[in-house]
């Protein structure tokens, strides 16, 4: 392919289809302003006989793994070459070094994966990063991994070639062949993005091919329970496990605090002001001080587990995410709750049925501990209920 810069990048088998050959390395050749210069040999083989003005012909079994990746290096290579261009340094010497980076040799995303995350383990360690974020991380990378092994067919991938085609294909995998919804999959791709970036700043590739890429969530529905359904849920006859399971549930739901920090409640963080008791703390996922006023039936499940309070101190006895969600959508049943129940339902909860009552945006998002109030608005949807409540008024103005 040519551009406006009169560079032209071309590929072609080592041997041609003459060779006596099953299948023959890819090279790499680049042409600008009447200089060539070929760039050596690629990590892709070809049968010659199905090689084709510089692309694979359709017959060829893995042709089309084979010419998106050849796009790839072609998008790439375009991409450095305006980047030189711009800042009038653009040689086919200088090319070659940037494309294959300054010490002429590649870093491959595995390896730079593994330095990410010992990285983030460090940061763990001192307590300015979450082991579920960096927990999470990990499934990032096993995704990854295994995109390129389906996608094409190889254990590894050199960093340098991860280009905004690379992250397409990307994407198609992961709503294709792992089926996540859009929100989950771009979770997947920020990661790697941001891997980029990493590797841009320690200086592993002069330049990040994926730099201006962006993923934008779509606004989500975000799950709460109705007051009836909460009533619900309040009654059930449940067996001891199931009841404490229950308990743990609701006070997220009077309270508005989510899994972990409940899990990391202690007697320090309970403080009393005018008489009446509070919860303070930070948030762990994102530092943000939230301040809970304590409603009667939360302060009566603490009182309730008081005697019945961990080793560690802490105020309430929670078992495991996992087994919480598990045993919720046994409760979810014995309710006649007809969609999926989670832990994280109860934050949603509190948010919206505290909006939907009048508390007010303000006092919302500082119970929540949102760093943004906009965050908080999220949650503010309007209940049929409160819809009729307020037309009805009409009646005495109409």
């Amino acid at each position: 392919m040519s551009t406006n810069l009169k560079l032209r990048v071309s590929f072609y088998t080592r041997y041609g289809k003459t060779a006596k050959v099953e299948q023959s390395p890819i090279m790499l050749r680049v042409s600008y302003r009447g200089n060539r210069r070929t760039f050596g040999q690629l990590p892709l083989e070809v049968n010659p006989k199905y090689f084709v003005k510089g692309r694979v012909s359709k017959e060829a079994p893995d042709s089309k793994s084979l010419n998106r990746q050849l796009d790839g290096i072609e998008a790439k290579l375009l991409v450095y070459a305006e980047d030189l261009y711009r800042q009038n340094i653009l040689t086919l010497e200088k090319l070659k070094k940037v494309f294959f980076g300054e010490e002429g040799s590649a870093r491959y995303i595995s390896s730079l994966f593994d330095e990410y995350l010992q990285e983030e383990e460090k940061r763990v360690n001192a307590n300015l990063l979450t082991r579920g974020t960096h927990t999470k991380n990990k499934r990032f990378v096993s995704g990854f991994i295994a995109f390129i092994a389906s996608q094409y067919g190889q254990k590894d991938m050199v960093v340098a070639d991860i280009t905004p085609v690379t992250l397409a294909d990307y994407q198609n995998y992961l709503e294709c062949v792992s089926g996540y919804h859009h929100n989950t999959l771009i979770k997947y791709l920020r990661f790697v993005v941001n891997v980029m970036k990493y590797a841009t700043t320690r200086g592993y590739i002069a330049h990040n091919p994926v730099a201006d890429v962006t993923y934008n969530a779509q606004p989500s529905d975000r799950g709460f329970i109705t007051t009836e359904e909460l009533a619900r849920v309040e009654s059930v006859d449940l067996s001891a496990h199931l009841s404490v399971v229950r308990d743990i549930f609701l006070f997220a739901c009077y309270t508005g605090i989510s899994y972990i920090d409940v899990f990391n409640l202690t007697e320090r963080n309970v403080l009393t002001n005018n008489g009446h008791p509070w919860l303070v703390f930070n948030r762990q996922k994102t530092g943000q001080l939230s301040q809970v006023y304590l409603l009667d039936k939360a302060i009566a499940i603490l009182e309730k587990y008081r005697s019945q309070r961990p080793a560690d101190g802490r105020l309430l006895p929670v078992c495991c995410n996992q087994v919480i969600n598990r045993d919720l959508k046994k409760i979810a049943g014995k309710c006649g709750i007809d969609r999926p129940l989670t832990y994280h339902m109860a934050r949603h909860t509190f948010a919206t049925l505290s909006l939907t009552n009048g508390v007010s945006m303000e006092t919302v998002s500082k119970t929540l501990g949102h760093a943004s109030i906009r965050t908080t608005q999220v949650y503010a949807r309007i209940l049929p209920q409160k819809m009729e409540t307020e037309l009805a008024r009409l009646n005495n103005v109409m």
